[in-house]
């Protein structure tokens, strides 16, 4: 990753997401060269908030900053996040807090697993993001 790249994926979550590697099939691949237009729909509408969060931003209140995606098992709910998550931990201009919320333990696990595939499958990221079974940790003292 150079620089320049590295600039244009902290203020654009769109570009972070076209070099991003996720793991489809057991392969690692590109998120950009298989995102489905639907989900690249769905994350656009979501850009400006994260972009907000992470700093990069004004406020802005009509920005929609709450989504509802019900999609069948298997349609990248959980990547989806996993990918907004570590952008806006990764950039972040200020520490963040979050919590996600789960039905039980294992689903809990189940995006700190996300992320910290996305870490693997990224090297570059290690750099900045610690990940352990509950919490995700970044440089900029966001967890």
């Amino acid at each position: 990753m150079n620089d320049k790249l590295i600039r244009e994926m902290a203020t654009d979550p769109g570009i972070f997401r076209q070099h991003l590697k996720i793991e489809k099939n057991f392969v690692p691949v590109k998120f950009g060269d298989v995102c489905e237009p639907w989900q690249t729909n769905d994350l656009q509408a979501l850009d400006a908030a994260w972009t907000q969060l992470a700093g990069w931003a004004p406020f802005d209140p009509k920005t929609i900053r709450r989504a509802y995606m019900e999609r069948g098992r298997g349609h990248g709910k959980t990547t989806e996040l996993a990918i907004g998550c570590t952008h806006a931990m990764v950039f972040a201009t200020r520490p963040l807090v979050g919590i996600a919320a789960a039905a039980d333990k294992d689903q809990s696990q189940l995006l700190s697993h996300a992320v910290e595939r996305i870490v693997l499958l990224n090297p570059w990221l290690a750099e900045v993001l610690d990940v352990k079974a509950y919490e995700i940790s970044g440089r900029s003292g966001s967890r």
